[in-house]
């Protein structure tokens, strides 16, 4: 007598192996298991072989006129003061600046270059500013070789968050020189 057979159980090693060998059933997950809707078309590997993710829109033909809507100030700037507009000329020509953007501490976007995936940033530093009497300037790096600077900075309409996006780290000098133009603009 073979000592394994005593306290192995054979007719259950056969039914393990015939699963083993017998191609099992394949499950499907559904698009809402993994995350993704209904309206998800997968990842592509060259990006000018998609279709477009917003297609054209025509203007209509003949459009009632309307009263103004007023957009909240989180998806639009709410002014566009020209004292904005040139020391944002002056970022892009001195720091290489790719994206600025102005807040206020209540949030509301003062000024703004196409960076809203960045205010999050600057509106947590607005908020902690309300909290504490002053709060020193914060570097994020936001993709291999762009840097996030949130500049605290006191202006004519109050404090004010500057967000510039750079190649490079600023200087302490470089960022003592903007808070200087931002109080004086």
């Amino acid at each position: 007598m073979n000592p394994i057979d005593t306290w192995v159980d054979t007719d259950e090693i056969r039914r393990l192996a015939q699963r083993l060998v017998t191609p099992a059933k394949q499950t499907t997950t559904s698009t809402n298991e993994s995350g993704f809707g209904e309206s998800f078309v997968g990842f592509a590997e060259n990006p000018s072989k998609t279709a477009p993710l917003c297609p054209p829109v025509s203007a209509p033909v003949s459009a009632p006129v309307s009263a103004p809507v007023s957009t909240p100030a989180l998806e639009l700037p709410s002014t566009h003061t020209p004292a904005f507009e040139s020391l944002a000329n002056w970022l892009h020509g001195n720091c290489a600046a790719t994206a600025v953007f102005v807040i206020n501490l209540d949030g509301q976007v003062l000024f703004d270059e196409g960076s809203a995936h960045l205010h999050f940033a600057a509106r947590g530093m607005a908020l902690n500013w309300k909290i504490r009497d002053r709060v020193k300037p914060v570097r994020l790096l936001v993709h291999a070789g762009q840097f996030l600077e949130l500049v605290p900075a006191h202006h004519a309409q109050g404090r004010l968050i500057l967000g510039i996006v750079v190649p490079q780290a600023l200087q302490a000098s470089t960022l003592s020189t903007i808070r200087e133009k931002i109080a004086l603009s």
